[in-house]
């Protein structure tokens, strides 16, 4: 399944709405820049909340752990140096690697051998377009919460 991610450009309460290949809604993605831990909440078309990423202003490491129904279920990792953006990933009891140019936005996710997603940035945009593809659609919304988080690690403007 290929999904489109627009960022908005100004925005205090950041929401906006990812849509599938064939422009229909299909998440939305709500997010406080300033509470004490940045959060991200993804809720389905229905309004059903999906999946939290949470993060700890204040902890020497960037670390997002993410929760479905109140129960933690994977963390994503931004490795110490912070600048190299190298990450690592548990996502229900497995582990993700990514391979690719971070800094261009364009990457794929793997579990093991088997390529996962794939995330390619648009370029030449006032905000920020991503298209997500995700190989398995039981990983869509995992998927789509590590972008946000290697989104707001690489281009810090949330």
């Amino acid at each position: 399944m290929q999904y489109r991610v627009r960022q908005e450009f100004f925005s205090l309460n950041e929401r906006f709405t990812v849509n599938d290949g064939n422009e229909r809604p299909r998440f939305q993605v709500e997010s406080l820049p300033f509470s004490p831990q940045k959060t991200f909440c993804v809720y389905d078309v229905q309004g059903l909340e999906c999946l939290q990423a949470r993060m700890n202003l204040f902890q020497f490491t960037g670390e997002f752990r993410f929760y479905r129904c109140d129960r933690e279920i994977g963390v994503i990792t931004q490795k110490f140096p912070a600048f190299l953006h190298q990450f690592s990933m548990e996502i229900l009891g497995k582990r993700w690697t990514i391979e690719g140019n971070i800094f261009g936005n364009t990457f794929s996710i793997f579990e093991g051998n088997t390529a996962i997603g794939r995330v390619e940035k648009d370029l030449f945009r006032i905000r920020d377009v991503y298209t997500l593809t995700s190989y398995i659609d039981r990983y869509d919304v995992y998927l789509l919460a590590s972008l946000l988080c290697i989104d707001y690690w690489v281009h810090p403007k949330r």
